[in-house]
Parts: C-alpha cells; structure tokens; sequence
C-alpha cells in the first residue's frame, strides 16, 4: 500500500490533469496523467483514473490506437466507467471498442492461504480477467502499527509468499503495474482478509480403490474353494481306492470291466485333486503378494 503522504502526491497529479483535461488542454492532461503513472505510487482509485485521462485525451486528439489501449486498461480495472452523455464521437467510439474486445473481462484477485507448517502460511494470489496484463508483482501486508509486515508477492503466476502466522492473523493483498501502481487489492485495514492455520488439518490421502483382480480377498477366497475342491475329489479317491483293492484281491468274482472303470476314475480322480491342490497353492501366493 502506498503511504498517505505518497496517496496525496498522487491526488495531486490526477486532479490536476483532469483539471487540465476539462479546460482542452489535452497534450498538458496527457503528460501529467502519464508523470503521475511512471512514478508509480498511485493508489487502486488513483490508477484507472489516470488511465480514464489518459484514454479520453488520446481519444481528443484523434489518436484513437492509443485511445483504445487506454479505454481497456479503464475498463479493466473499473468497469463501471461512463463516458459523459454529450461526449463526441471521437471518445465513444474508442470507448465502445474496449467494451467489444474485453467483453466483460474485469481484473479481479483470487486469493488462497493454507499452513505451510509450524507458525507459517501460505497465500496464493490469482489474478483473473488481466486481459491486458498489467499485473506484474504485489505484495501482502500484515499486522498493525509498528509491527505491519510488507512481503514481496514473487512470481512466476500465480503469485506466492510463505508468511509467519500461529493464530488467526489478519492481512491484505494487492497486485501493481510494471511502476508499481496499485491495480486491485483484497482486504483493507479497516476489513482485513483472515486466516486461521489451525483449521487446516493435514488427513492422509485416501488409499486408491484397487481393482478386483488386485485385492487378497479375491485369492483368499479362491484358494479355499479350490482346496474344497482338492478334498473332494481327494475323499472320492481314496474311497475309489479302496474299492479298487477290494476288487483286486478277489479277482475270482471280479468284474474285469467294472476294474477298468475304477481304475480310469481313480487316476481322474487322482489328477484333478492335485490340479486343485496346486491352484489353490497360487491362489494363496497371489492373495500374500497382493496383501
């Protein structure tokens, strides 16, 4: 923020171009206006102001390129700048063309604070709708009296600074011109903006939701009903066995037919036992390793 006494130069030079401005002397309104701007201690009003000078004096002199350029920065930063109702064509049509190009576009900051650890904040300042990109650095002001704190708002944009704050700390951004011109702030002195680091609490991120196929209850489930498996077939083995040994050890009323059958059963019964056996023994592994 600019100092009162910085504030009162600055007023200087602005009501003395538009003084100069309402009495036609146009190139003298345009210097000021442009005097004023270069030393870049112009408050947020002070600012769109001289460009208003600025625009309506390039405009009555027929420089409507320069005219133009003016008229967006004005618009940009007040929007609700009018023209006079009996102002010449000369202003209007200019005035009218920034209109057209910025459709609507106004200069305004969003602003974000987050703890950045132990006693220290974060403030993120985004300036959006900059169509003609005047913004190029600010800076944050906080405490009061003796003890306000100035910090430079370094780029690249968005704009940062990591400032010392424990409790609820009030505080007030504003963004400048290339001069240092004040272009647009958030927070005043009278109505600071404020955050509060407790209330930022640090939870872990939630674990991402696997897939099916990568989860152990899957496996778990599968290598159990596979060993199911395993002992069914495991239990109509050896009661195939047995049979099979019964017949064998009777061979004089044994159906050699009925032997064949037991015994192709047996070795069926045999080999699917062991293929779940072993696929239950991957699924196992895969339900561990995905654990």
């Amino acid at each position: 923020m600019a100092s009162s006494a910085w504030a009162s130069e600055s007023a200087r030079h602005l009501k003395l171009a538009q003084s100069m401005l309402e009495r036609f002397d146009l190139r003298a309104a345009a210097a000021e206006a442009t005097r004023a701007l270069e030393a870049g201690d112009s408050t947020v009003d002070e600012t769109w102001q001289l460009h208003a000078v600025l625009a309506q004096a390039h405009a009555a002199m027929g420089q409507a390129d320069a005219a133009l350029e003016r008229f967006r920065c004005t618009l940009e930063l007040q929007p609700a700048f009018v023209l006079p109702a009996d102002a010449s064509p000369k202003l209007t049509a200019p005035y009218r063309e920034a209109r057209r190009q910025l459709a609507g576009s106004v200069l305004r900051l969003r602003v974000t604070s987050a703890a950045a650890g132990p006693g220290l904040v974060e403030t993120t300042v985004e300036a959006e709708g900059d169509a003609n990109g005047l913004v190029r650095a600010g800076s944050l002001s906080h405490g009061s009296g003796p003890a306000e704190a100035k910090l430079p708002l370094v780029g690249p944009f968005p704009l940062r600074v990591k400032w010392p704050c424990s409790d609820t700390c009030a505080y007030r951004v504003v963004v400048v011109d290339a001069h240092g011109n004040a272009l647009a702030q958030a927070g005043t002195a009278e109505h600071p903006l404020e955050v509060r680091p407790s209330l930022f609490v640090e939870t872990p991120a939630p674990r991402p939701s696997r897939p099916w196929y990568a989860r152990p209850w899957v496996y778990g489930a599968a290598g159990v009903a596979l060993a199911g498996v395993a002992l069914y077939f495991g239990l109509h083995y050896t009661a195939e066995e047995r049979q099979l040994l019964a017949l064998t050890q009777d061979r004089a009323n044994s159906d050699y037919a009925r032997v064949q059958a037991l015994d192709a059963a047996r070795h069926r019964e045999h080999a699917f036992m062991w293929g779940a056996i072993g696929l239950a023994a991957i699924a196992a592994g895969a339900a561990i390793l995905t654990f």
